[in-house]
Formats: C-alpha cells, structure tokens, sequence
C-alpha cells in the first residue's frame, strides 16, 4: 500500500501531461493521425508508462520528455505546413495504388501493402471488382481513398472499418 499512492500521484501526472501536450497539439483520434503523430503518441506512451511504474525515473524528468515531444512535434508540423516540399519527407505522401481497373502491383509493394489488403479495404467499401475503380490512393493516414469508374458509380469513398463484402473478383 505505500508504493500505491505514489504510483497513483505519479500516473496522475503523466496522465495530466500527455493529455495536455495532445490538447496543445490539436491532435484528432487515432485514426487520422500521422505516421509522425502516431510516433509521438507511443513515445508519450513508453515515456508516462515508465516515470509511472518505475522511480529511478524522476516525475519532472518524466514531464519533461513529454513536454519536449510535444514540441518537437508541432515544430515539424509547423515546418511541414511552411515548407510543403518537405512534407513528403516527413510525413510521408499518397500512394495511387489502382488506376483504370488495374492494381499498380509496383506501387502497392512500395506501401508494403499486399493484394490481399488492398482487397480486404475495397470490400470495406463495397467495391466489387478493380474494374470497378477509377483511382485508389492509399493516403498518408493509411485510409484508402477510391473513385469508382463512371460505369459503376460517381461517388468518391473512404475506408470505412465497420463495413464488408465480398473480395474483389478475380483481380478483374
């Protein structure tokens, strides 16, 4: 019980200053984040977990990482923002991994992404052939952007997690 109480105030810190550095940074949820954020946001992680749990950690030395995460991540993202040729670089760009109906088998390696992804997130969003598709972009935030082709539909989608179908049919 006498190490409880400590472990309690020091998890309440670090709590406290991951939250705050996530609310100054105008972080949305997981889902959006970027390669650069999601980084960020496991070091906050291993960094609250470890002054919480262990005390050859001090607390201050422990806000202090944090805090100073927090500002290297938003002077990226402000460099990001005022130097957009340096944005790729960073934070990595959209990959068109489906172009008229056919898989850019090429690009899709470069995203380290298999067929078999690619299919499972064109199920996701209810498209049934690659035939069916006009262009699909793998964007930053890892979300799969399509167009269908004008034969099937006009509507532009994302990837959605809740939704599912069939796999595309034989690669068509």
């Amino acid at each position: 019980m006498h190490l409880a109480l400590p472990m309690f105030y020091r998890s309440f810190v670090m709590f406290l200053s991951v939250l705050l550095a996530f609310r100054l940074l105008g972080k949305r949820t997981m889902a959006e984040l970027t390669p650069l954020d999601k980084v960020a946001a496991i070091t906050y992680g291993t960094v609250a977990g470890s002054v919480s749990l262990t005390r050859s950690v001090p607390l201050d030395a422990g806000v202090l990482v944090v805090a100073s995460f927090a500002v290297l991540s938003w002077i990226v993202g402000q460099f990001s923002v005022r130097m957009p040729s340096a944005r790729p670089w960073l934070l990595g760009h959209p990959r068109v991994i489906v172009k008229d109906g056919h898989v850019l088998t090429r690009e899709l390696g470069k995203a380290g992404m298999a067929r078999e992804d690619l299919d499972m997130r064109l199920r996701e969003l209810k498209v049934n052939r690659y035939r069916d598709v006009k262009m699909a972009q793998l964007e930053i935030d890892g979300k799969l952007g399509i167009i269908e082709s004008s034969s099937s539909s006009s509507q532009s989608h994302h990837s959605r997690q809740e939704q599912t179908q069939e796999p595309p049919a034989d690669g068509s």
